[in-house]
């Protein structure tokens, strides 16, 4: 039986009864597992350094790459930023958090997607497979990319909509808003491919991924210059609200 902890450890506590889903998770994770007061320390001064100007609302955009062009389970793709635009119902000048493991995302919204506001830390970023399966330190340093974890967490945690395809880490962030108690809505992209697809590309990692970025090029520059072509996306799950 969990001892009755006072709220004032911490805000987010949920009012329910220990045997509650939400609150083994503030539990488990909110209070036990907190960091110590000298890494929370840093990662106020770590917001306040790169993200000094967040306007709300804002839409939380979630884009996995990288390793996404490797052909292991779970078979993804490389899908365009301008699928997760339309999925969302994001407009023009709009405030987008985004988040993504590739530099190839940040050089995409940059070209093709000036009239947003996109938030995102200027940082080292793999580019397409070239750091191989489940590398996930392109700075080298350990404590930097724990430092930017958290500190996306907090900042993607804030906004009132999330936008995303298959990830475990957008799943863990939607159920820390939902113990909190924030309102927001749950816009999904699918980014799943066939395994016969990916095994086309068996040991060819690296056209696979150019392969997606050159289809994501030519979609999004036909669009920026006018023509319309029908985007490969399934908006199965969008404008579902969690509570």
């Amino acid at each position: 039986h969990f001892p009755d902890i006072k709220k004032q450890h911490l805000e987010t506590k949920p009012s329910r009864k220990w045997h509650d889903r939400l609150y083994y998770h503030w539990m488990s994770q909110d209070y036990l597992f907190r960091p110590l007061q000298h890494f929370r320390r840093k990662l106020y001064l770590f917001r306040r350094e790169h993200f000094p100007n967040l306007t709300f609302p804002c839409t939380t955009m979630h884009v996995r790459r990288g390793d996404v062009g490797v052909p292991k389970p779970p078979f993804r793709r490389y899908a365009a930023v301008q699928e997760y635009i339309d999925v969302g119902y994001i407009q023009p000048g709009d405030t987008i958090v985004l988040l993504t493991d590739d530099q190839s995302t940040i050089d995409e919204v940059k070209k093709y997607h000036p009239q947003y506001n996109w938030i995102y830390m200027d940082r080292p970023r793999v580019k397409n497979v070239e750091a191989g399966f489940n590398n996930h330190i392109p700075s080298g340093d350990e404590g930097f990319e724990m430092l930017v974890i958290y500190t996306e967490w907090n900042v993607a945690s804030s906004c009132n909509k999330v936008v995303h395809g298959q990830s475990g880490f957008v799943k863990a962030l939607m159920e820390t808003m939902e113990m909190e108690g924030k309102n927001f809505t749950r816009y999904y992209l699918n980014t799943a491919v066939s395994k016969a697809e990916a095994k086309i590309f068996e040991g060819r990692d690296h056209e696979r991924a150019q392969l997606f970025l050159k289809t994501i090029a030519n979609v999004t520059g036909s669009i920026a210059t006018g023509e319309t072509i029908a985007a490969s996306s399934n908006t199965n799950g969008a404008n579902k609200t969690i509570l």
